[in-house]
């Protein structure tokens, strides 16, 4: 007995593969995990996987997932799953009304906070995307996109989405009123000082007018 390529053994004359090889020596993969497209279909729905490798219908298309070159960038994946994951973490979208039959090809867990968003490299997964996005409502929300080594498709989200809330407008207007009042007593007292002075300096006038005349007299 002798081991072929690892993926088997020959007895008799003949390969023996073990359960996730065939072929006549024991080279063909039955691991569909690296035909897994980023939108969790085999081969992007546009091929067939054959011994761990796509088989596209469009040569165009790159051969590992028959995927373009947009389909393949992190941006790519967001976008795509965008509405899917606002329907349902959130239940508002373009895709409500028909949200549980477009958007049930993943798995979906809410966590309370980004940190807890899986990273790459952790365990079970092989690919993770992370995805910022804004909803109906103008806030962001974050969520990841990851395949695991039985190739299901998991989405995480954070609970509540960022929403920039608008300035204030009660302290604003408070405070224009407050300065308007404020110039306002400002140019009152002003007013009131100079007509003070004005007072002072026409009495002096007439104190000394009523001197001169007293004199000439």
């Amino acid at each position: 007995m002798s081991f072929i390529t690892g993926n088997g053994v020959c007895k008799c004359r003949k390969c023996i593969c073990f359960s996730n090889f065939s072929g006549s020596a024991c080279d063909c993969s039955k691991d569909n995990s690296t035909c897994m497209a980023s939108n969790g279909q085999l081969c992007n729905g546009r091929g067939r996987c054959v011994c761990g490798r796509c088989k596209c219908e469009d040569p165009k298309l790159h051969e590992q997932k028959c995927e373009n070159e947009t389909s393949q960038t992190t941006l790519g994946v967001c976008v795509k799953h965008k509405e899917c994951v606002q329907c349902r973490a959130f239940h508002k979208g373009e895709k409500q009304e028909g949200c549980d039959t477009q958007c049930a090809h993943f798995k979906l867990t809410i966590v309370d906070s980004r940190d807890e968003l899986p990273q790459s490299g952790q365990k079970d997964t092989l690919t993770v995307k992370e995805c910022t996005e804004k909803d109906v409502d103008d806030c962001w929300f974050y969520y990841t996109y990851s395949i695991n080594s039985s190739s299901e498709v998991h989405v995480h989200v954070v609970r509540e989405p960022e929403c920039l809330s608008g300035p204030d407008i009660v302290p604003i207007v408070a405070g224009v009123v407050a300065a308007i009042v404020l110039i306002g007593l400002a140019l009152l007292l002003i007013w009131k000082l100079l007509m003070i002075i004005h007072d002072r300096r026409e009495f002096a006038k007439f104190e000394k007018e009523k001197m001169n005349a007293k004199w000439d007299a």
